[in-house]
């Protein structure tokens, strides 16, 4: 990968922020080699064990400790925490140990201590959740936000470094929140991103040698603004509101989840099928088996007083729908969206898809200090490019060659597999 290639051919320290698992697809595809992206318990190993990356931080602490450890998804005794101790890795778990750690690191240049002090570039593991973290609109403040946690790895990056680094942070959770089709936790998501911009080219004014790129590998759900249904007065009708956005107070998939634990007697985590597999994930959930009167009186009251609004009667009775007949795999997010209706409905917008869509996404780029790219002196950042051409152009950028770096590796796993070594 771009970010291996960095570390092996020019000596860059390297990172990965995240609000999703650390080992989910986007940082996987910067760090990791297996045949599918579920494969979550491989790619934490080979995140630490390949030794490519210097700062990981986000959710995913599942992934990492032992099957003996209650909430573990692995099926063996790889304790990875306890291993990034062993190499180095100052490990945090909360937003007051982050706080500390980087308050520590900004007057002494140095981090707590929790495992060997091997010396060299600072490393930092950091794992704020058993899974992915919570939205935004759901986040307690044990979790850091995505723009602190943006500032800290910058300074761990870019202390006594002449070298340079390679930073990859992800606004995660916009895409999910867009496959709920749930319109309020999807801009506060956006907004989070927009912070940790504004982060990155703050710093980056002050740091005129730094390259900033941000883009998307997708749009997610085809949102719609103005989605107009009363066709009688179009235009006049075509318009929508903002207003209600303020008064929701947690996510649809939250709502979804506390719908089921209210019928199911358990609450239902959506990113199961992913990490047990879909027959685990099926024998554990309880089957429906409610009166529907009771169904849409507690929907009627979730959307109430999680979104401020009522909803119709139709609207209700699409949520009692999906909950009683959608598959097992996937029925959280499909609550979800279908909870999600009546604030879109209300809102005057809409959603085309629970899925991904073919929107071109936008290209932004700061080639220094943090101000507009001239599209003269840097031609390659503008115009209509397809989406593999990012990951050519940060090769260009960084100066490395990938192909070399994918032969050494090759390699590498070939001589520790002649040895033996897992």
């Amino acid at each position: 990968t771009v970010l291996e290639a960095a570390k092996w051919q020019r000596g860059l320290r390297t990172g990965l922020v995240v609000t999703n698992r650390i080992s989910h697809a986007t940082p996987a595809g910067f760090s990791a080699h297996v045949l599918e992206r579920d494969n979550e318990t491989i790619i934490a190993q080979q995140q630490l064990q390949l030794g490519a990356v210097d700062v990981l931080m986000g959710g995913g602490l599942d992934c990492w400790i032992p099957q003996s450890e209650e909430g573990s998804v692995r099926e063996d005794d790889w304790d990875g925490v306890a291993e990034a101790k062993q190499k180095g890795f100052t490990f945090i778990s909360n937003t007051e140990q982050l706080e500390q750690a980087h308050e520590l690191f900004k007057k002494k240049g140095k981090l707590p201590t929790t495992g060997n002090n091997t010396g060299g570039a600072p490393k930092v593991l950091g794992l704020f959740a058993p899974s992915h973290m919570d939205f935004v609109i759901d986040r307690p403040p044990e979790q850091p936000s995505l723009g602190r946690m943006t500032s800290f790895a910058l300074d761990l990056l870019d202390k006594d470094n002449d070298e340079g680094f390679f930073l990859m942070i992800e606004g995660s959770r916009i895409d999910q929140a867009a496959h709920r089709n749930d319109i309020a936790g999807h801009v506060r998501e956006i907004l989070e991103y927009q912070d940790a911009v504004q982060v990155v080219l703050d710093w980056s004014k002050k740091h005129v040698d730094t390259v900033v790129i941000s883009t998307a590998d997708h749009e997610t759900g085809g949102l719609t603004l103005g989605y107009t249904r009363d066709y009688a007065h179009y235009p006049d009708s075509y318009m929508y509101q903002v207003a209600p956005l303020a008064k929701a107070k947690q996510s649809t998939e939250r709502m979804a989840q506390a719908l089921q634990a209210e019928f199911n007697g358990t609450a239902v985590d959506p990113f199961l099928d992913e990490l047990v597999g879909y027959e685990a994930a099926v024998a554990i959930r309880a089957e429906p088996s409610v009166n529907d009167v009771d169904v849409l009186a507690f929907v009627e009251r979730l959307i109430q007083e999680s979104h401020g609004i009522t909803p119709t009667e139709e609207e209700k009775k699409k949520v009692l729908h999906v909950y009683k007949e959608a598959p097992e795999k996937g029925r959280t997010q499909a609550i979800a969206a279908a909870i999600g209706d009546p604030l879109a409905h209300a809102l005057e917008m809409g959603w085309a898809t629970e899925g991904h869509s073919g929107v071109d996404v936008n290209l932004y780029a700061s080639m220094g200090g943090g101000v507009p790219t001239n599209p003269a002196l840097y031609p390659e950042a503008f115009g209509l490019k397809e989406n593999s051409y990012v990951g050519r152009w940060l090769e260009n950028l960084l100066a490395v060659d990938v192909t070399a770096a994918t032969i050494k590796l090759q390699q590498l796993l070939t001589e520790r597999g002649n040895r033996g070594a897992q």
